[in-house]
């Protein structure tokens, strides 16, 4: 809310018409149902959110953070794998089966579609994705990685090997580290982005 009322202060003092209002609501979910039946038109999300109530509300994208080149509010979306020969390239990973954590605690599975599409939460560290993978007999694990992160500063816990798993790229396979991110990756997410309904019209999207 404060937030809202800052944007809304900068843009009366723009003249901006018709004035922005903001719109109380109990929770981030309460605001998303809002938007869903036309009571609220706009929210800033960060991207784990974004993702997670990507399908229950139908969300489109209005603005997302972009830096440029030298970004580093981004993050790299990457595929961690066991080596194997079965897995050379994303093209592999159709029919495939995630591995992801829900809320932090709870190993959920789902479909490669459903996890691409916003079903599931990502990992934020190599390890966990690691872990995930040495547990189960799922496939493939995604990662958020920052920008600045290093697979060297990560605790690695003892019963696991980098060397025994590898970034899955579009093109091939690379060993597993960070500095690899740029060449080996699914796509940038953005850090935080403004959403609205889907059912807008282009050229209401655009006013806004």
């Amino acid at each position: 809310e404060n937030k809202c009322n800052d944007l809304r202060s900068v843009l009366n003092l723009r003249g901006t018409m018709p004035p922005l209002q903001c719109v109380r609501a109990q929770n981030t979910e309460d605001c998303l149902f809002r938007i869903n039946v036309d009571q609220a038109d706009l929210i800033s999300l960060d991207d784990v959110t974004r993702y997670r109530f990507n399908d229950k509300y139908n969300l489109v994208d209005l603005v997302s953070e972009n830096y440029g080149a030298a970004q580093t509010t981004n993050y790299y979306l990457l595929a961690v794998v066991k080596k194997s020969p079965d897995l050379t390239s994303t093209a592999d990973l159709a029919g495939k089966t995630t591995c992801h954590s829900l809320d932090g605690n709870s190993t959920i599975d789902y479909s490669l579609t459903g996890c691409i599409s916003g079903k599931s939460d990502f990992f934020d560290a190599f390890s966990d994705a690691m872990g995930c993978l040495s547990a189960s007999n799922k496939d493939v694990a995604f990662v958020k990685l920052p920008h600045e992160s290093t697979v060297a500063g990560e605790y690695v816990p003892p019963q696991l090997n980098l060397d025994d798993f590898q970034l899955l790229c579009a093109n091939g396979v690379m060993p597993l580290n960070s500095s690899n991110a740029p060449q080996c990756n699914l796509g940038r997410v953005p850090a935080n982005m403004v959403v609205t309904r889907f059912s807008e019209s282009s050229s209401r999207r655009q006013d806004m």
